[in-house]
C-alpha cells in the first residue's frame, strides 16, 4: 500500500534531496516523526511552528548540499520556492488544487537546473485507483507524464504496525493524522478526482500503521497480524526520461493480491489542512 511505496522509494534514494508534500499538518507531523524513527534524515516545516522557526528550518534545508528529506503540508507549498538543490518533489497525499500543483511542478525544471545536480528535478505524484481522473488535468495542461513503478517493494508492514502499537505518542499522532486526512479528503473541492465515498478506509488506515480502521474513542485497531514480516517483491520499472516534469505512481486495485506479491501500485491522495 501507499506507505510501503513511499518507504521503498526513500530507501532507494537515500543520496537524494527530497521534498515531500502531505495533505494536512497532522500528516506532516506524523510522517516526519515516523520517518525519523525509521532512521531517515528528515525535517518538517508546518503551520504549527512559529514563523521564525519555519523560515529557519526551510533555509537550513535549502542551503544544505547533502541528501535529506523535507516534509511540508501541501497548502503551504506556495509560501516558499522549491530549493534548486532538490532532486525529487513527491506529492504523497492529494494536492489541494490540481492546477496549482501542475504549476508548482512546472517550476521544477527551471528552479532545479543547478550545476551541482546529477540531473533535473523530478516530480512524483502518488495516485490511488479512484484518483486516475487527475491525469486529465495533466493532459489538459499538456504535461508529459510517465508511469513510475517501484521495483522490489520492501514489505515492512508488520514492523510498522508493531512500532505504532508499542509507541503511545506515535500512535496518538497516527490516529490524529488519519482522521485529519479523512476530513481533508471529504472536504476536497475537486470531487471529480477525490470521492470520499470511494475511499478504502482500511487501506488508508494501513498507511498510518493500523491493522483496521481506528475508532475515535480510546480504543484502537492497532498492531497484531497483517502483512508479511520482511523481504521484498518484484515490480516492473516504468519508462523514465531525464528531463520529464512528472512521474506518476499508480496503485492497482485488490488489496490482498497486492500485499501477497509485493508489487508496486498506484497511489496518491490529497487536500488541505485544518
Amino acid at each position: 500500500h501507499r506507505f510501503l511505496m513511499l518507504y521503498t522509494f526513500l530507501k532507494q534514494h537515500t543520496h537524494s534531496k527530497i521534498l515531500v508534500y502531505f495533505s494536512t499538518t497532522k500528516s506532516t507531523q506524523y510522517y516526519s516523526k515516523l520517518l525519523s524513527r525509521l532512521k531517515f534524515d528528515v525535517v518538517a516545516i508546518h503551520n504549527g511552528m512559529s514563523k521564525e522557526t519555519f523560515l529557519d528550518e526551510y533555509l537550513r534545508f535549502s542551503k544544505r548540499c547533502d541528501a535529506g528529506i523535507l516534509c511540508v503540508p501541501d497548502f503551504q507549498g506556495e509560501e516558499f520556492s522549491i530549493p534548486p538543490t532538490v532532486q525529487w518533489v513527491v506529492q504523497f497525499e492529494p494536492p489541494g488544487n490540481p492546477s496549482e500543483y501542475i504549476f508548482r511542478i512546472g517550476r521544477i525544471s527551471s528552479e532545479t537546473k543547478h550545476q551541482k545536480l546529477r540531473g533535473n528535478g523530478r516530480a512524483l505524484l502518488f495516485l490511488s485507483p479512484g484518483e486516475f481522473a487527475f491525469l486529465e488535468y495533466y493532459r489538459a495542461a499538456k504535461v508529459t507524464i510517465y508511469e513510475y513503478q517501484i521495483p522490489k517493494l520492501t514489505n515492512v508492514q508488520r514492523n510498522y504496525e508493531r512500532l505504532i502499537r508499542k509507541d503511545d505518542k506515535l500512535r496518538k499522532l497516527a490516529k490524529e493524522a488519519y482522521f485529519a486526512y479523512l476530513m481533508s479528503y471529504a472536504s476536497h473541492e475537486y470531487r471529480d478526482v477525490y470521492n470520499v465515498h470511494g475511499l478504502e478506509e482500511k487501506e488508508v488506515a494501513m498507511a498510518f500503521g493500523f491493522v483496521g480502521v481506528p475508532s475515535r474513542g480510546n480504543g484502537n485497531a492497532i498492531g497484531g497480524g497483517g502483512g508479511n514480516g520482511g523481504g521484498s517483491g518484484s515490480g516492473g520499472r516504468g519508462d523514465r526520461d531525464k528531463n520529464c516534469n512528472a512521474l506518476v505512481v499508480r496503485e492497482s486495485g485488490g488489496d490482498r493480491d497486492r500485499e501477497r506479491d509485493g508489487s508496486s501500485r498506484s497511489i496518491r491522495d490529497r487536500d488541505r489542512d485544518r
